[in-house]
């Protein structure tokens, strides 16, 4: 049930994104989407398997300086795409938006963070279930 719920959330905030590749809510521990909307037909197991490795590369930064730090967003780039990730406070997820890299973060973060907003009460549950 969690799983069609946080589906539909990401279809509501995300779907009429212009420049939308791929939008999907990944699991950082076993690397898998756990649910996404792929209007650009990507291969959303290998993007996952890569947003989790750069996310765990970040968190291992984070514990090297120490200082409180911890991963929140992490964007990644290429000269026809644009990748934002954000980290789901307290359970195992992330977020991530790849879109055409003329979209503006402007148009995506805004969608990123309704998904988080709305998904908040579903996300954890996901960690327990998982």
């Amino acid at each position: 049930m969690s799983k069609k719920r946080i589906q539909t959330i990401l279809e509501e905030h995300v779907t009429d994104l212009d420049g939308l590749n791929v939008a999907f809510v990944g699991n950082r521990d076993d690397g898998m989407a756990i649910a996404s909307v792929n209007p650009g037909g990507i291969d959303v197991a290998a993007l996952a398997a890569y947003a989790t490795e750069l996310i765990r590369a970040n968190m291992r930064l984070a514990k090297i300086l120490g200082r409180g730090s911890a991963t929140s967003y992490i964007v990644s780039s290429t000269t026809t795409d644009k990748l934002l990730l954000q980290v789901v406070p307290d359970t195992n997820t992330y977020i991530a938006i790849l879109t055409d890299q003329e979209i503006g973060y402007r148009d995506s973060l805004p969608r990123l963070k309704a998904v988080l907003a709305e998904g908040k009460e579903v996300l954890p549950k996901l960690r327990e279930s998982s």
